[in-house]
Protein backbone atom coordinates (compact mmCIF):
# COMPACT_ATOMS: atom_id res chain seq x y z
CA UNK A 1 0.00 0.00 0.00
CA UNK A 2 2.78 2.26 0.68
CA UNK A 3 5.82 0.90 -1.31
CA UNK A 4 5.40 3.71 -3.95
CA UNK A 5 5.43 6.16 -1.65
CA UNK A 6 8.95 8.17 -0.92
CA UNK A 7 9.66 10.02 2.70
CA UNK A 8 12.84 12.25 3.21
CA UNK A 9 14.10 13.21 6.50
CA UNK A 10 12.95 16.72 6.17
CA UNK A 11 9.29 14.90 5.75
CA UNK A 12 9.20 13.46 8.97
CA UNK A 13 9.73 17.02 10.74
CA UNK A 14 6.24 17.87 9.14
CA UNK A 15 3.89 15.05 9.43
CA UNK A 16 3.33 11.63 11.56
CA UNK A 17 3.16 8.54 9.19
CA UNK A 18 2.26 4.95 9.65
CA UNK A 19 5.23 2.57 10.91
CA UNK A 20 4.65 0.25 7.56
CA UNK A 21 5.64 3.44 5.93
CA UNK A 22 8.73 4.42 7.71
CA UNK A 23 9.76 1.04 7.50
CA UNK A 24 9.37 0.67 3.73
CA UNK A 25 11.86 3.59 3.47
CA UNK A 26 14.10 3.22 6.02
CA UNK A 27 16.99 2.92 3.72
CA UNK A 28 16.03 6.78 2.48
CA UNK A 29 15.61 7.69 6.33
CA UNK A 30 17.76 9.14 9.20
CA UNK A 31 17.59 7.07 12.34
CA UNK A 32 17.76 10.09 14.50
CA UNK A 33 15.14 12.04 12.37
CA UNK A 34 12.44 8.60 12.84
CA UNK A 35 13.22 8.88 17.06
CA UNK A 36 12.52 12.95 17.46
CA UNK A 37 9.34 13.06 15.44
CA UNK A 38 7.64 9.93 14.98
CA UNK A 39 5.57 7.82 17.50
CA UNK A 40 7.35 4.54 17.75
CA UNK A 41 6.79 1.05 19.04
CA UNK A 42 9.32 -0.89 21.41
CA UNK A 43 9.21 -3.76 18.45
CA UNK A 44 10.13 -0.71 16.04
CA UNK A 45 13.00 0.69 18.46
CA UNK A 46 14.35 -2.54 19.00
CA UNK A 47 14.52 -3.69 15.55
CA UNK A 48 16.09 -0.13 13.80
CA UNK A 49 18.04 1.32 17.03
CA UNK A 50 19.16 -1.80 18.21
CA UNK A 51 20.63 -3.74 15.10
CA UNK A 52 23.90 -5.38 15.46
CA UNK A 53 26.39 -3.73 14.04
CA UNK A 54 23.98 -0.31 13.18
CA UNK A 55 22.55 -1.82 10.03
CA UNK A 56 20.09 0.91 9.71
CA UNK A 57 22.46 3.27 11.06
CA UNK A 58 23.06 6.64 7.96
CA UNK A 59 25.73 8.35 9.90
CA UNK A 60 27.09 8.94 13.48
CA UNK A 61 24.46 10.67 14.69
CA UNK A 62 22.07 7.25 14.13
CA UNK A 63 25.24 5.20 15.37
CA UNK A 64 25.34 7.27 19.09
CA UNK A 65 21.26 6.85 19.50
CA UNK A 66 21.34 4.57 23.02
CA UNK A 67 18.92 3.63 24.92
CA UNK A 68 18.37 6.69 27.23
CA UNK A 69 17.62 8.68 23.66
CA UNK A 70 14.95 5.74 23.03
CA UNK A 71 13.20 6.38 26.22
CA UNK A 72 14.00 10.28 26.23
CA UNK A 73 12.66 10.92 22.94
CA UNK A 74 10.10 7.66 23.16
CA UNK A 75 8.28 8.42 26.83
CA UNK A 76 5.20 6.06 26.29
CA UNK A 77 7.74 2.98 25.87
CA UNK A 78 9.97 1.32 28.44
CA UNK A 79 12.84 -0.03 29.07
CA UNK A 80 11.59 -3.83 29.77
CA UNK A 81 9.16 -3.52 26.78
CA UNK A 82 12.19 -2.88 24.15
CA UNK A 83 14.07 -5.46 25.94
CA UNK A 84 11.70 -8.04 25.01
CA UNK A 85 11.92 -7.71 21.32
CA UNK A 86 15.42 -7.52 21.55
CA UNK A 87 15.50 -10.91 23.52
CA UNK A 88 12.95 -12.34 20.61
CA UNK A 89 14.90 -11.92 17.87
Amino acid sequence: MYKCILLKNEDLHKNKYPLTLIENNIDNLNLYDILITQTLTAEFCAKYFCAPNDIYAKDDVDQEIYMHHILYYQPHINLIDIEKHINKK
